[in-house]
């Protein structure tokens, strides 16, 4: 396999727009960015994610950055897999216990220190001390998370989650169909990008001229 089916949590990226392998882009840009996978879309927001979502994710990821990452072995990496495979499944779960160092600690305890680190950073970035306050509560109480949200929506509709992520769905779609196109100023850009991209469909395929197999031995 490619490297780019490596499905990892997060990605590094190059921006060289070229035919090249990400392993040589990387070794010819280094990493321009990193793709940060672990992020499912938020059904209640036409964009699949909010400002203030970004403004978390855009601290906690400073967090990380700014602590020390010592080399894992393979005791740390299976007692990692174990935590997010807990976290995934059971993480509504009150009292849900993680295993950290070979110790067993409580998620809403470990989530807890992890947001006090964050304050100082939080009000780095401008925020006011009260900024993660709300995220503790939520913590704290296990409420108000993206998941007892949509739980919440099932439970008390006759629909099925299937039914109810088709109405978020087309609720989004209408939020976008809706809006003035003059007022938006980017409108105009997103028109242009779309014929951009489909002049730029029709001439790659009036331009396949050349066999799978011949492909595929060029690229590697």
């Amino acid at each position: 396999q490619i490297e780019d089916e490596y499905y990892s949590v997060i990605r590094p990226k190059s921006n060289e727009k070229s035919d090249l392998r990400t392993l040589k882009k990387l070794s010819n840009t280094g990493v321009e960015y990193i793709e940060f996978r672990s992020l499912d879309l938020d059904p209640f927001s036409p964009t699949g994610i909010t400002l203030e979502t970004l403004n978390f994710v855009e601290i906690f990821l400073l967090y990380s950055a700014f602590l020390p990452s010592p080399n894992i072995d393979n005791d740390e990496s299976l007692e990692i897999e174990n935590n997010d495979l807990k976290v995934a499944r059971y993480g509504r779960k009150p009292l849900q216990v993680l295993t950290k160092n070979g110790k067993s600690i409580s998620l809403q305890d470990w989530a807890h220190t992890i947001l006090e680190g964050m304050d100082s950073l939080s009000l780095d970035l401008g925020n006011n001390e009260k900024y993660l306050s709300s995220y503790k509560e939520i913590i704290k109480n296990n409420q108000g998370t993206l998941s007892e949200l949509f739980l919440e929506k099932v439970l008390s509709s006759q629909l099925d989650y299937q039914e109810i992520g088709i109405a978020l769905s087309e609720q989004n779609q209408k939020s976008f169909i809706e809006r003035n196109t003059e007022k938006n100023k980017n409108y105009k850009i997103l028109e242009n990008e779309v014929d951009r991209s489909l002049l730029q469909q029709k001439n790659l395929e009036l331009d396949d001229t050349k066999s799978f197999d011949t492909f595929l031995n060029d690229y590697f």
